[in-house]
């Protein structure tokens, strides 16, 4: 960028996100980086989507100082937080769908397996299911 000329500032979009790299980048390299919102969507479903037209736009928005926020940091305590969070509620959820799809095949297990594993907590559930091991000379039986 700068055999186009003196870099007084850089517009970015997604400085949380997807440009957090680049914005670490410039950040280091002493480069002035100003969020930039994206484009109203009526705005951008008139002029179309397209990446030449969103950084135009980053530009003119950063030099013209109607942006002037300053970019996500995506990094110290900030950060680490918003990892463990992340996978605490990947997670949880990934426990949630695992409960969900053991209930429903007990549903078409054979009544034999069901009773012994209906009205139990997930907790206990989990753990019985975790024991179950197949009988390897009776594998056609889904018993």
């Amino acid at each position: 960028m700068a055999k186009f000329g003196l870099i007084d500032k850089i517009g970015v979009e997604s400085t949380g996100s997807y440009a957090a790299g680049i914005t670490r980048f410039l950040l280091e390299s002493g480069v002035d980086v100003v969020e930039v919102n994206q484009p109203h969507p009526h705005l951008r479903a008139r002029r179309g989507k397209d990446d030449s037209i969103d950084a135009e736009a980053a530009a003119r928005k950063a030099l013209s100082g109607q942006a002037t926020a300053i970019p996500k940091v995506t990094t110290g305590v900030v950060e680490s937080i918003r990892v463990l969070r992340l996978a605490r509620e990947s997670a949880v959820r990934s426990r949630t769908r695992t409960i969900v799809q053991l209930r429903s095949l007990l549903v078409t297990a054979p009544a034999q397996l069901r009773e012994q594993l209906t009205e139990r907590s997930a907790a206990v559930l989990v753990a019985r299911c975790a024991g179950l091991r197949p009988d390897l000379d009776r594998l056609d039986d889904p018993l």
